[in-house]
């Protein structure tokens, strides 16, 4: 028994250890004492029991688990991976919106159906409205033109301004049970794509949904007969939340202060212009130190064409002034650098102070209260050639 309590104990201490080094936690970790658990279940069980029952219950709760187990398999795990259903005639007949367009002699996307959170009772297309943290449901209707020589991904984008990506979803076929190194001539179904919005995605914007297939090995795409290596289709407004500050978020840094919205005055922009970013905070909690804020635009390979470090309201604001609840408008002005080279940026935002040297970073804590990293992405800008 002391054996047993020992070995759940050292497994459950060494993910804790593990958990406190890295940004997630996972249970899998703790599987190795999953038959010591059981064990000491069972022991307890027995002692509730009068002694002329416990060998009957236990056994009778060893064949509940058997059968459980059994079962399994067939009950849930098959149907969670059963292979999408074949189109009939009469469901590609149906398909509310037509498209044709064939990728590299492989598939051909017959047409697409759009869902979202928050229909638009205004428009009369339906066009579908999102809000920031919603959700966007993109249906597509596929037909296998031949196999291929590899396996090829498909990429759903919610792109808004400017080419802005919002939102995007990359699987194999069939959301990944289906190969298209072996799919057959005239195999048609349906897969439904979650788009998943950020809750910091900037609002209002009018976005449409792109859709490709790509080798991930190379990053290859197929062409498509629409002309290009993708085709874009449909329309879905991301609505602005209801709230006092511009795109109303809750970003929680080290739980001492919180960025509760944000604005920009440009969204794309050309090398030596500025972008006035706007940054709505909250105090959490008196703090007696200093913190800097960094507002970064950061490309490709982390490169950066602009950043403004410093306290806020160019020093008038000091955290260490800020009374719990206090609401500062910290407005930051980011010249993109002359020699920044066309693209898209995140914009970034983190916070922290110097001790001693060295850099220390606010993490930002989600409402489960995980570290998670020491910066958000808010949003993305497009630097035009």
């Amino acid at each position: 028994f002391a054996i047993c309590l020992l070995w759940a104990a050292a497994v459950v201490y060494g993910w804790a250890r593990w958990a406190t080094t890295t940004w997630s936690s996972q249970g899998r970790l703790v599987f190795s004492a999953i038959s010591v658990w059981s064990l000491l279940l069972a022991l307890g069980i027995a002692e509730w029991l009068p002694r002329r029952w416990k060998g009957w219950a236990l056994a009778a709760f060893a064949l509940f688990l058997l059968g459980l187990s059994a079962a399994a398999p067939f009950a849930w795990i098959a149907p969670a991976y059963a292979l999408p259903a074949p189109l009939t005639d009469a469901q590609i007949a149906a398909i509310p919106h037509r498209l044709e367009a064939d990728f590299g002699g492989v598939m051909h996307l017959l047409g697409y159906d759009i869902k979202s959170q928050i229909p638009n009772p205004k428009s009369p297309i339906s066009n579908p409205e999102v809000e920031p943290g919603g959700q966007v449901g993109v249906t597509l209707y596929w037909e296998a033109l031949a196999p291929a020589d590899r396996d090829y991904t498909v990429f759903v984008h919610l792109l808004g301004e400017h080419d802005l990506l919002i939102a995007q979803r990359d699987t194999f076929p069939g959301l990944g049970l289906l190969s298209t190194t072996w799919l057959e001539p005239g195999d048609a179904w349906a897969d439904r794509y979650v788009l998943q919005v950020p809750a910091t995605a900037y609002a209002p914007d009018v976005a449409q949904v792109e859709v490709g297939l790509y080798d991930a090995m190379s990053g290859a795409r197929l062409s498509a007969n629409t002309g290009g290596d993708n085709v874009r289709f449909g329309r879905v407004e991301v609505r602005a939340r209801p709230g006092d500050v511009p795109n109303p978020i809750s970003v929680n840094f080290g739980d001492r202060m919180a960025l509760v919205g944000y604005d920009l005055s440009e969204r794309a922009v050309q090398p030596g212009e500025t972008i006035t970013l706007t940054l709505h905070w909250r105090a959490l909690r008196r703090m007696d130190v200093n913190y800097t804020v960094s507002a970064q635009l950061v490309g490709a390979g982390q490169r950066k064409a602009a950043q403004h470090d410093g306290w806020p309201l160019e020093g008038t604001a000091p955290t260490a002034a800020w009374e719990p609840g206090q609401a500062i408008a910290d407005v930051r002005m980011l010249a993109v650098y002359p020699d920044a080279p066309p693209g898209v940026y995140d914009v970034r935002v983190a916070v922290y102070v110097l001790e001693e040297g060295e850099i220390v970073h606010l993490p930002v804590v989600p409402e489960g209260g995980q570290m998670l990293a020491d910066h958000v992405v808010l949003t993305q800008v497009r630097v035009k050639p």
